[in-house]
């Protein structure tokens, strides 16, 4: 079944740049019905490269795709795919959104009004100072852990309570060694290694 979706999907997508009607509020994601199940999905992009995806409810990908480009466009054919509940998500380098949408017998449908946006968490080195920060405007905490190359806690802490979370640590009386820093922030964990020399 699950083969069965994924060639639907893959034999479906065409590349196209034209937009027939926006269904979205969002002015860098366009949403345009083609036909009853036929849409183009159009993304104005400011967030580097980008990870495209198209999932199914249980985190399956039915679609991924790599993307580097000012403007990201592709057409869906889903006439052949199960009734069901998937999402469209975006994966930039700061920011993941996601996009719910419908499959019925005779249409897909976009549940605009439910879109979410994460903003990842941001590692920046300075030498020897490590610069953690996170946009939070759902006032989301962040978890912080780090680890040293033996998976050795030794450090943790929840940042909340703020729009932009922040955290500096400083590294130079580490051994030297690599280190991991694990966040998590909405169910998400990502990961950043350093390398102390």
């Amino acid at each position: 079944m699950k083969n069965l979706i994924k060639t639907s999907v893959f034999v479906g997508i065409l590349l196209t740049s034209v937009i027939v009607s926006a269904t979205s509020n969002d002015p860098y994601v366009r949403v345009s019905t083609i036909s009853s199940k036929t849409f183009n999905f159009g993304l104005l992009n400011f967030d580097g490269k980008i990870n495209v995806y198209i999932k199914d409810t249980e985190g399956e990908i039915l679609f991924n795709e790599n993307y580097k480009g000012s403007y990201y466009s592709k057409n869906f054919d889903f006439s052949d795919m199960p009734n069901g509940e998937y999402f469209v998500e975006i994966d930039g380098q700061t920011k993941i959104t996601t996009i719910p949408f419908n499959v019925s017998n005779h249409s897909v449908n976009f549940k605009n009004e439910t879109k979410k946006d994460l903003f990842k968490p941001v590692v920046r080195r300075d030498g020897n100072e490590i610069y953690i920060t996170k946009l939070a405007l759902k006032n989301e905490a962040l978890q912080i852990a780090i680890f040293d190359e033996n998976n050795n806690l030794l450090h943790s802490e929840e940042l909340k309570g703020e729009i932009n979370l922040s955290r500096k640590f400083n590294i130079e009386m580490l051994e030297k060694g690599v280190y991991k820093f694990v966040l998590k922030t909405e169910g998400r964990t990502f990961k950043k290694q350093i390398k102390k020399n």
